[in-house]
């Protein structure tokens, strides 16, 4: 799209570079969605202190996946489906758990499924979720601590999902094999 500028770390603002730096250090590249948030210190610093938070919450690795591969699903975020699924490999995600995220097909463990159902509902419903599909949640073990941090993963996904839109950002060659974009005859997002 060209809409926004996607820095480097040399020209990224100065607040901005040291995320930068520290995220191409771990993932072993340039991410590019992260080059186009650099443009607002703010937005890369919220990103930067979101990512410790959400890692040392009460949602486990595989579970952190789940809530993150469903947002992304549900807001059509073909970055955040691909940089996932790259990290999923990297995590020893179970590959059918990865193709059902990235189908929208149901997990083969029902309590994630259930997390992936929660977690779809708090986005298409804006945090209103039935009691039905609380008791679902709750008898599954998840407790009020979880349901809070896929509000946290919700609040990261959203900066980084809709900053993709607004900037179509393309994939880094490390991330072209995980390409996504949501299967034919999928619900599609309205306009």
């Amino acid at each position: 799209m060209g809409r926004l500028t996607i820095h480097t770390i040399e020209s990224a603002p100065e607040q901005s570079r040291p995320v930068l730096a520290a995220v191409e250090k771990s993932a072993g590249f340039r991410s590019n969605l992260l080059g186009l948030i650099a443009e607002s210190p703010s937005a890369t610093q919220g990103f930067a202190q979101m990512g410790p938070l959400l890692a040392q919450s009460s949602l486990g690795a595989v579970e952190r996946e789940v809530v993150i591969m469903t947002i992304g699903w549900e807001n059509d975020c073909s970055y955040c489906m691909a940089f996932h699924s790259y990290l999923c490999r990297k995590l020893q995600v179970p590959d059918a758990l990865v193709a059902a995220l990235r189908t929208g097909t149901p997990l083969p463990d029902p309590r994630l499924e259930v997390l992936a159902e929660f977690t779809r509902t708090v986005v298409r419903e804006k945090g209103y979720v039935s009691d039905a599909l609380w008791s679902r949640f709750t008898a599954q073990g998840f407790t009020n601590a979880n349901a809070l941090d896929v509000l946290l993963a919700l609040s990261q996904q959203v900066l980084v999902n809709y900053a993709n839109h607004l900037g179509g950002v393309e994939l880094e060659p490390a991330l072209k094999e995980f390409a996504w974009t949501r299967p034919s005859g999928a619900a599609a997002r309205q306009a």
